[in-house]
């Protein structure tokens, strides 16, 4: 009973952002306006009276916050997030709940969290089931900032970022789209100018990489090489000054590796 409870409400957020109106939520759920509003008015979500146009009212979490936890925002949203090309909704996927968690902390609100169940069976007939998360907010000034940063609604195959890379952008790219296995870091992107970007960013910091093509022209690998004094010093940008917006299964990764 909890669990179906938690579903409506999210169901209840999540529309009411789309069709805007109680009205519209109560016919689409067939329940009463009056549960709608006190639905929202229970998880603290900010609405317009029954019959009123207009989305929900956040709070833009971009405004105020240090340079370093919205860099690492715009390198996560860059990889596994998106922009609805026709409303203000912002959206991130993971398999990964505490992205999920984190993300909530810097949104600052109770936004709106989906899931679906994927099942997967490989070639010995094995089944292997994940859960996929998708938490999604709506503000008219985040999604004019991201898009002014070259998060556009399109970005998969053309992401440019127009600002400087820095190693917080990059943490939120590798948790998004990098991984780590035995000595192997990559961050993987569909983007020829995101490829030569990073190119230039790890030029810059000294470090060597590898860009393999992974056979289509559209994807690319960009491998960081050096072997342990240089994912050492990868770790070190990463963490040193203990940032809060991490996916600790990917630091551990690195740290195993490197000691």
């Amino acid at each position: 009973f909890r669990q179906k409870r938690l579903e409506l409400k999210d169901r209840v957020i999540s529309l009411y952002t789309s069709l805007k109106t109680l009205k519209a939520v109560g016919k689409e759920l067939n329940i009463h306006p009056k549960t709608v509003a006190r639905i929202l008015k229970d998880s603290n979500t900010r609405y317009k009276g029954r019959g009123e146009a207009g989305q929900l009212v956040w709070e833009d979490p971009f405004k105020d916050k240090s340079i370093e936890d919205k860099s690492y925002w715009i390198g996560f949203i860059s990889g596994d997030g998106y922009i609805d090309k026709y409303k203000n909704r912002i959206s991130i996927i993971s398999n990964d709940y505490e992205i999920i968690e984190k993300f909530k902390s810097f949104v600052g609100i109770n936004i709106s969290i989906t899931s679906r169940i994927n099942i997967y069976t490989n070639t010995f007939n094995i089944s292997r089931e994940t859960t996929t998360y998708v938490a999604s907010f709506s503000n008219k000034d985040s999604k004019d900032y991201l898009i002014k940063r070259g998060i556009t609604t399109k970005k998969s195959k053309t992401l440019k970022l127009k600002v400087k890379l820095n190693w917080d952008i990059i943490r939120g790219l590798f948790d998004a789209d990098g991984s780590m296995s035995g000595s192997q870091m990559k961050i993987t992107t569909g983007s020829r100018k995101l490829v030569h970007q990073l190119y230039l960013f790890f030029k810059e910091q000294k470090i060597r990489v590898s860009i393999k093509d992974k056979g289509t022209g559209t994807c690319w690998d960009v491998y960081i090489l050096g072997g342990k004094q240089t994912m050492t010093e990868v770790y070190k940008h990463f963490y040193q000054d203990r940032p809060y917006y991490y996916l600790s299964r990917k630091k551990e990764q690195i740290r195993r590796y490197i000691e």
